[in-house]
């Protein structure tokens, strides 16, 4: 009986970590600007710079989105068939 509000508390901060802890985290922790342009200018090859660009600008992905959601038709599945074996 209790394994139901165990896989809910589970799938709940699994997805309160993945959509909001990392994403501010991720968003607290960028390169300052100033820096981050003194660094961009002292190097000399393109592809790092562009590499260097790509970290300024990335944006974080879900992992729980990854492989077109399969995680969330995953846990919805188990979550409402318990709710069905309820009755």
């Amino acid at each position: 009986m209790y394994w139901r509000w165990t896989a809910l508390s589970v799938y709940l901060v699994i997805c309160l970590y993945d959509f909001m802890v990392v994403p501010i985290w991720y968003g607290l922790h960028r390169p300052d600007l100033e820096m981050f342009v003194n660094i961009l200018n002292t190097v000399e090859d393109p592809l790092i710079q562009l590499e260097l660009m790509r970290v300024k600008t990335g944006q974080h992905n879900p992992f729980t989105l990854m492989n077109g959601g399969i995680f969330h038709l995953a846990f919805g599945a188990i979550l409402t068939g318990s709710a069905f074996g309820l009755k």
